[in-house]
């Protein structure tokens, strides 16, 4: 038994098992007199769930976890090469695969027991979107020994074992390795940013839209109305005409009227 072995067998259990299964293993160390070996055991640190979900995608879907984070580099290229397409086309696919992964991950930790709530699958998210940009991180998403997910962006590092997969027990105590600092690229942030604003003009121009078709749909009532208020005019002109007509005659039959009463007084 070495610390690697250990490790690899703790980081794929579910987070409730992980504490006492350490515990049991670093007892052992100590009963076959492997002092150093104990120690590392128990150095070894529990994995949030969110890390645990990644560390069990890296085992139980390795392929699919390999071809996303095969998109990292592939990103890249097309980043320093400006190749708008490609950027266009390789960031729709970043997303719909994010969205796949964490949605098997979830799968994956019902499947163990495990719900993942909100939180947690904003750590999943938060990993995979970050890993595609360290490749110390991808490294370590594919090794499945992730501790602990990344900080929000602007952070500037990651928790993770980093020991080896079989050996002896010497010189095996785990460490924290740490991301690189940020080195994006002037045109990723260039690329970044032309993103934000070409998101704040189509906000504004659906915006503008909307104002419109209000717009529009006022002037589509005014017009009705005021087709409305013509035909009530013509209706009370037409009236207007008839009470003329009448009164004219009405005037008319009073004259002869008035004309016939003096003929008989006569």
């Amino acid at each position: 038994m070495d610390v690697g072995e250990v490790a690899e067998e703790l980081y794929g259990l579910a987070p409730g098992e992980f504490t006492a299964t350490r515990n049991v293993r670093a007892a052992d160390a100590r009963k076959q007199g492997d002092r150093q070996l104990a120690e590392a055991i128990s150095a070894l640190r529990k994995p949030t769930v969110g890390a645990w979900a990644v560390n069990r995608l890296a085992r139980r879907r390795a392929h699919e976890l390999r071809r996303f984070l095969d998109l990292g580099p592939a990103l890249r290229a097309a980043q320093e090469e400006l190749a708008g397409d490609a950027i266009r086309a390789l960031s729709r696919k970043r997303q719909e695969t994010v969205r796949a992964l964490v949605e098997e991950a979830c799968a994956l930790a019902e499947e163990a027991g495990q719900r993942l709530n909100d939180a947690g699958r904003v750590e999943v998210e938060r990993v995979l979107e970050q890993a595609l940009a360290e490749p110390v991180l991808a490294d370590a998403v594919r090794g499945g020994r992730l501790t602990t997910a990344p900080p929000a962006a602007g952070g500037t590092g990651f928790g993770l074992e980093a020991l080896p997969a079989s050996g002896t027990s010497r010189d095996r105590r785990p460490h924290r390795q740490a991301a690189p600092p940020d080195e994006t690229p002037v045109r990723q942030r260039e690329l970044t940013e032309a993103k934000r604003r070409a998101h704040d003009a189509r906000r504004n121009r659906e915006r503008a839209e909307k104002a419109l078709a209000r717009v529009r749909a006022r002037v589509a009532q005014a017009e009705q109305r005021l087709d409305a208020l013509r035909a009530e005019e013509r209706a009370a002109a037409d009236q207007l005409g008839e009470a003329r007509k009448a009164a004219r005659e009405a005037q008319h039959d009073e004259k002869r009227a008035e004309a016939a009463a003096r003929r008989s007084r006569t």
